[in-house]
């Protein structure tokens, strides 16, 4: 048990690691040079820059508000898959090449895609639908703190997030959700057959 929660704690770490320290270093890059056309998923156009943005558009975001509430999302939605999951960095491997995937797939033509909401949307989908479909209790506490916490604003802000509007990604967002439903029943199928 001991050594679980040690292993478990330097999960977060390194985690939050990954994911915040590249993504604000590219914030304050971007500041000096437009990082976002380099990082950006330019969807259904066949480059390497798209390869490279569809795993890692995530990095790269317009302005400080958009970067500040990608990073609020993410601090509480990484928290519980990382101590749920017993493979995290995997985890978070597929919903971050699946949502980059989709929105390359689902983008309007002649838009560019970035910021961390595509992997925010995958995250709270994979919660949401491994609760609902494979019956994980223990995404019943990451859901009920979520409501107490941020109340339903915290909720009713990922259904915004899921109408078309100008210079709001749709594509990254719903692409995200699909990408948590698409694990999770990957997931269940795999699990049934063993």
């Amino acid at each position: 048990m001991k050594l679980l929660l040690k292993e478990k704690l330097i999960s977060l770490v390194l985690i939050y690691g990954i994911i915040f320290i590249p993504m604000w270093i590219m914030f304050f890059i971007g500041r000096i040079i437009p990082v976002e056309h380099f990082l950006g998923i330019e969807p259904r156009t066949f480059q390497f820059k798209e390869l490279f943005g569809i795993f890692f558009s995530w990095l790269a975001h317009y302005n400080l508000m958009h970067i500040t509430n990608n990073s609020i999302m993410l601090l509480g939605l990484l928290c519980p898959v990382i101590i749920f999951e017993r493979k995290p960095y995997h985890l978070l491997i597929s919903l971050i090449g699946l949502s980059g995937f989709l929105t390359w797939l689902l983008g309007g033509n002649n838009t560019l895609h970035f910021g961390a909401s595509g992997l925010v949307f995958a995250i709270f989908s994979y919660i949401t639908s491994s609760l609902l479909l494979n019956k994980r209790v223990e995404y019943l506490i990451p859901i009920a703190f979520f409501g107490l916490y941020y109340g339903v604003a915290y909720f009713t802000s990922f259904a915004q997030g899921l109408v078309p509007t100008q210079f709001i990604s749709f594509a990254a967002h719903f692409g995200g959700l699909i990408s948590g439903i698409i694990v999770v029943l990957i997931q269940k199928k795999i699990k049934r057959q063993i």
